[in-house]
């Protein structure tokens, strides 16, 4: 008889295991210091906004200057032992060395839902803000309201500030890149306070 008071210890994997589970994997994991965390499917709206924020950048940019990326590239946080996957990322196209992986994102975008809140604004929080020297921007947006969070530096080493948009009115402005983001091409499609069912 198995003792149910003994705990089973969990599988912790090597960054080499986890890169040849990610190739074959029908579900994407984030990779923790060995462990394996899958990422739950997202929303239409968290989507459209991904999408967004996406298509505004690629306009925006010169495509033989940089990369928009979404969803399926992973992020180098610590090497061999943490990866993250952010819903949208900015990558200057000559920092990529790999092919499924980046290490120099400008700008990083979350989209963050009920499951992922704390982990977007104080996990990745921390991660992405000490050690990215590279990034200039971090947004945490949400998808249910118009609310963006959004940290930025004017310099490399500078201190990160933080400041909130709410009002579809408003523009962000991105003055690394001398463009400002309007919530409303943020939100566009989004319709908030109506009730979504599967």
């Amino acid at each position: 008889m198995i003792d149910s008071n003994i705990a089973v210890a969990e599988k912790l994997y090597t960054a080499e295991e986890y890169f040849e589970l990610e190739k074959h994997s029908e579900e994407r994991h984030e990779f923790y210091y060995g462990k394996l965390l899958t990422i739950p499917g997202e929303s239409i709206d968290a989507n459209r906004i991904g999408k967004n924020c996406s298509d505004f950048f690629t306009s925006l940019l010169s495509e033989d200057k940089y990369d928009i990326l979404r969803l399926s590239i992973k992020l180098r946080v610590i090497e061999g032992q943490l990866y993250r996957y952010p819903d949208v990322m900015v990558v200057p196209t000559a920092s990529i060395k790999h092919t499924h992986e980046v290490k120099d994102a400008e700008f990083i975008i979350e989209v963050t839902s009920e499951e992922s809140y704390a982990r977007d604004h104080k996990t990745k929080l921390k991660e992405y803000t000490e050690h990215f020297p590279t990034l200039r921007y971090y947004l945490i947006i949400d998808q249910y309201e118009p609310l963006i969070g959004v940290y930025s530096r004017k310099k490399v080493g500078e201190k990160w500030e933080y400041e909130t948009f709410s009002d579809l009115n408003d523009e962000i402005p991105l003055d690394f890149f001398e463009a400002k983001l309007p919530l409303r091409t943020i939100y566009k499609k989004v319709v908030f306070g109506e009730p979504k069912t599967d």
